[in-house]
């Protein structure tokens, strides 16, 4: 059995996209559980002293991170997208 070793070096807790308005067609009880298990996820990534980096796609339209979770960043400054690239198969 091959033992995983995580180092907080090679580690990094990456929030793509956590924006409200994109949460309107969840269903509520999911949106704050979402909310919730990102919030202590992010607050153990401080803890262990884990970068976070956060991104936002078009915030002018589609609003920033989810006031939930936003407290909990702390200095990550969110990166704007305003484009989508998919990929063609």
């Amino acid at each position: 059995m091959t033992r995983l070793i995580v180092s907080t070096d090679q580690s990094q807790l990456v929030f793509i996209d956590m924006q409200s308005k994109l949460c309107i067609i969840m269903v509520e009880t999911e949106v704050q559980t979402v909310a919730k298990n990102c919030s202590i996820l992010v607050q153990a990534a401080k803890i262990l002293e884990v970068p976070v980096m956060v991104t936002e796609q078009y915030p002018e339209r589609l609003g920033n991170t989810m006031p939930e979770i936003a407290p909990y960043i702390g200095n990550a400054k969110p990166i704007a997208k305003t484009a989508v690239n998919v990929p063609k198969f």
